[in-house]
């Protein structure tokens, strides 16, 4: 979000706009080309002239030239919005949001059984349909939360830092060098330092995971689906950790959503994360998305596992 005008009523409109996006991600009910469409508008309000180009293309389709290539302009906003073929890829997806939802539906309410062809294309335009919703509902949420919370992106920071601070302080002792390191790094003029902070917060993660949810057996999901519990699983820990405590007083305060959406929110910080070590960072405003939802998720999470903690003591 490159300026939110400081406007009480202007602000009053994005808060009103990006609490009624989310409502609707989380319901499910309306498509996701009627929620982009509202998410232009809301980048409108915030100045975000960017995220309005690339929600125009998640809408019409992300163009390609006479070579049936996308240029690079067009792969930099692509790959902004998360539309990688696969996390190592560098090819990417350009069907727009319309026609991924509708071959979907049609593949999901056919009467007769899919062929292997079939399925496979319904998996595919399932994970595509899941990553779209979820880019929609992230860059809304990083909206919403700067505008709930501040007026701009270094006290939201500040304020998350100091909450997610207070709680690592009694929790993750080996961790409060990293939240040093994390904000000096931010603060610096080098790009090499902003994807140093992006690499602290993917040791973070695994910091959080190793404090509430230690290395383990692996678990069997309804006799089928074994799920790795082992050091290096750390993400697999984490959301077997939320599912547990999915009924907790402080996860229903927190997440009012459901727990795939959660689960995945998770995992695309993570990947996000993986940058760190894998290609270059383009710019500040891109490490600050992913410091800052590291925090809101590294804190909330806390919270549940405190409550739990407190619970035993009781």
């Amino acid at each position: 979000m490159d300026n939110i005008l400081p406007s009480k009523e202007i602000k009053k409109d994005i808060q009103i706009l990006s609490d009624q996006i989310i409502r609707d991600i989380e319901e499910g009910v309306k498509s996701l080309e009627n929620i982009a469409f509202r998410c232009v508008r809301l980048s409108k309000l915030t100045g975000d002239q960017q995220m309005e180009q690339i929600l125009g293309y998640e809408i019409k389709g992300y163009p390609k030239n006479r070579e049936d290539k996308i240029s690079n302009d067009i792969i930099k906003l692509a790959r902004i919005a998360g539309r990688r073929s696969s996390l190592e890829s560098e090819i990417f997806y350009t069907q727009t949001l319309s026609n991924i939802e509708s071959n979907k539906k049609r593949l999901e309410e056919t009467n007769v059984a899919l062929n292997w062809r079939e399925q496979r294309e319904l998996d595919i335009l399932t994970r595509l349909f899941s990553e779209r919703k979820l880019f929609l509902y992230q860059s809304t949420s990083y909206i919403n939360a700067i505008t709930k919370y501040s007026n701009t992106i270094d006290d939201i920071f500040f304020r998350i830092k100091e909450k997610v601070n207070g709680s690592i302080k009694i929790l993750l002792n080996n961790s409060k060098d990293r939240f040093i390191a994390i904000y000096e790094n931010l603060n610096s003029e080098n790009p090499e330092n902003w994807r140093l902070a992006i690499q602290s917060c993917r040791m973070l993660i695994k910091d959080l995971a190793d404090q509430i949810y230690h290395p383990r057996d692996p678990l069997n999901i309804g006799g089928k689906n074994l799920i790795i519990l082992d050091e290096d699983h750390y993400i697999n820990r984490i959301c077997a950790f939320i599912r547990e405590n999915a009924d907790s007083n402080s996860f229903k305060k927190i997440f009012n959503t459901n727990i795939d959406l959660l689960e995945s929110l998770l995992k695309k910080t993570f990947d996000a994360t993986n940058k760190g070590s894998h290609e270059d960072v383009y710019d500040r405003e891109e490490a600050d998305r992913i410091v800052l939802q590291t925090y809101i998720i590294i804190g909330d999470i806390l919270k549940i596992y405190m409550e739990k903690e407190d619970e035993k003591i009781k």
